[in-house]
């Protein structure tokens, strides 16, 4: 029986996603990176919150219920634009494929980055069209054909994300042992 120290964490998968990425070159962009993903995940904790009390209003009084969810759909449109006028790296995403896990990545990129750094990732998941923006720490940066490929752990990464990249990657095994078994077996 094996007995030595279990290298990963989490299940890892091939797969391809639309992805942008951007060096945080110092504590000062990775402080406000940090920050505003702990803005998000606050926002996500008030959104659940939300829903179940919309509910709870929506049985009590169906009109004020309907009325406080278009109060909450006009919030939430606002809020998008918003996103969408401050989001000029989401116009830079490329399909690549990757190696993903719930706790890091695997991916090219045109320039070397040193161990240690940080980078700020969106990432894109098919088909579903799921969307994470994570900070990930730089573990190696390894050359490959005319690139480089670097393997990143995820950093003070929300918990609604962390659901989200478990299970995008559960999915795709799913899918995998599928069609594995499909081809086995034909009939």
């Amino acid at each position: 029986m094996w007995q030595g120290k279990e290298r990963r964490r989490y299940f890892r998968i091939k797969d391809r996603v639309a992805m942008s990425h951007a060096r945080l070159r110092d504590e000062v962009e990775l402080a406000s990176e940090l920050s505003r993903l702990s803005m998000n995940a606050k926002l996500e904790t008030l959104e659940q919150e939300l829903r179940y009390e919309l509910e709870v209003v929506s049985e009590e009084s169906p009109r004020l219920g309907k009325t406080l969810a278009l109060l909450d759909r006009k919030l939430n449109l606002m809020m998008e634009m918003f996103r969408q006028a401050g989001a000029s790296e989401s116009a830079d995403l490329r399909v690549e494929d990757v190696s993903l896990s719930a706790g890091g990545i695997l991916f090219p990129v045109d320039e070397w980055y040193k161990t240690g750094e940080h980078v700020v990732l969106n990432l894109v998941f098919y088909p579903d069209g799921e969307h994470v923006r994570i900070v990930a720490r730089v573990i190696s940066c390894d050359q490959s054909g005319d690139g480089y490929l670097i393997r990143a752990d995820f950093e003070n990464l929300a918990e609604a994300d962390r659901e989200v990249l478990v299970q995008h990657v559960l999915e795709c095994q799913s899918r995998a042992l599928r069609q594995r078994r499909e081809r086995q077996d034909p009939t």
